[in-house]
């Protein structure tokens, strides 16, 4: 499985040529490293899982010069139902991440600046971690009996709330957790703080007894939050609004499930079959369709962001890509210059959002690239790197590039 993780991760970053390590003239860019999460950044640092050889590695950095601080281990227990090795947590000068051993996995916190080992938790398996408010927390023992949400203080590791179940993540912020169970088709809110139970909404009431689990992260667009869910195989995945403060559902919509690539406060949703419909997020009314949309059948580009945010970039029918107007749906040739796509990798693209998740394989964060040339862009100016696809750390902005390395070009 790990294998077949990795080589996806290759085929959809090898867009361009290896880049140097070190400072230039237009900021750095790092060598050896082929990013198997999203890179995640704060107080100077910058952690990412590099997934360039089958030996996954924690790789942490300097956010100002790109120089690596230390490495570690990496524990390559994917995650369901994402088909990811999960990603380092980063918070009050500390870098959580997952080292195997031997059939165990450790749940390790290190000082983010020299590595050392300021505590460890041993556990059959995990997936995450992640940061939830201000402690850090991962899902452990999802497959097992003893499966629970366990809530860690950063600098110590001691368990401040546990929340029994087999339960995944699916939008965190430090005022909102939002978890799902890997087995029902139940989505409730935690207070980050306590764990204390806010709401609970089984999607059973609303979609009958064959709903199943939600299958994507949540997107919180104009305060509702962007479900998906399927009751019907064959009638394909459903998006519901929910009420982030009550977890009532105001509105479903069958046959489209919630985009893989979101747009800055816009509820956008997908369908292998009928395009794509950007939604009134209070309503789930159409402001406006275009079917001129499919999943490819092979490797390559899926759905993408402009560099001003302002249009998306898909892939059509003829295997062409266009670019829709976010504002009026409006469907124009692509334009010259850097966009920001969301590539599908792997031995076969995912045909339908409803496809196993080992058929979506590609990178967690878009990369750079120019849609009328299909071939990977360099990035030399951080205003073409949009605040949803990259972070700002010590005046550089931060980013994946096209081969699947990490890079910083300095802000002004």
């Amino acid at each position: 499985m790990r294998t077949r993780l990795l080589a996806g991760l290759a085929s959809a970053l090898l867009l361009a040529s290896a880049c140097g390590q070190g400072s230039t003239t237009t900021g750095w860019k790092t060598s050896g490293i082929t990013a198997a999460s999203s890179p995640v950044g704060l107080a100077g640092t910058v952690a990412v899982v590099n997934g360039r050889s089958n030996d996954l590695e924690m790789v942490v950095l300097d956010a100002a010069t790109g120089e690596v601080r230390f490495t570690r281990p990496w524990s390559a227990a994917p995650s369901y139902p994402r088909f990811s090795v999960g990603r380092p947590a980063l918070l009050d000068g500390v870098v959580v991440g997952l080292e195997p051993s031997g059939f165990q996995t450790l749940i390790v916190g290190r000082d983010s600046t020299s590595g050392e080992e300021l505590w460890q938790e041993e556990v059959d398996e995990t997936f995450g971690p992640f940061v939830c408010g201000e402690l850090v927390c991962t899902e452990d023992n999802w497959s097992l009996e003893s499966a629970a949400l366990v809530a860690r203080d950063p600098k110590t590791g001691e368990p401040r709330w546990t929340s029994p179940g087999s339960q995944t993540y699916s939008y965190s912020s430090p005022e909102l957790l939002v978890e799902t169970f890997l087995r029902e088709p139940i989505v409730r809110s935690l207070d980050p703080a306590t764990g204390q139970e806010r709401w609970r909404t089984d999607l059973r009431t609303v979609m009958g007894p064959e709903a199943r689990p939600v299958v994507s992260e949540a997107q919180l667009v104009d305060d509702t939050l962007l479900v998906e869910s399927n009751s019907n195989p064959e009638a394909g995945n459903s998006t519901l609004g929910l009420d982030p403060e009550t977890g009532a559902v105001k509105w479903r919509l069958d046959g489209f499930a919630v985009c893989p690539q979101p747009a800055p406060e816009i509820a956008l949703t997908c369908s292998s079959s009928s395009g794509i419909q950007r939604l009134d997020p209070r309503t789930g009314e159409p402001v406006w369709t275009v079917t001129r949309f499919v999943y490819p059948e092979q490797s390559g580009p899926l759905l993408g962001l402009t560099g001003d945010e302002k249009r998306i970039v898909v892939n059509e029918e003829s295997e062409k890509l266009v670019e829709i107007d976010l504002k009026t749906g409006k469907v124009s040739e692509v334009e010259g210059g850097v966009s920001w796509m969301r590539f599908i990798g792997g031995e076969r693209g995912k045909k339908n959002p409803d496809a196993p998740a080992g058929e979506y394989l590609g990178p967690l964060n878009p990369v750079p690239f120019d849609a009328k040339t299909k071939k990977g862009e360099v990035v030399t100016d951080a205003s073409t790197v949009p605040d949803s696809i990259g972070f700002t750390l010590e005046g550089t902005r931060i980013f994946l590039n096209a081969n699947g390395s990490l890079q910083g070009v300095p802000i002004g």
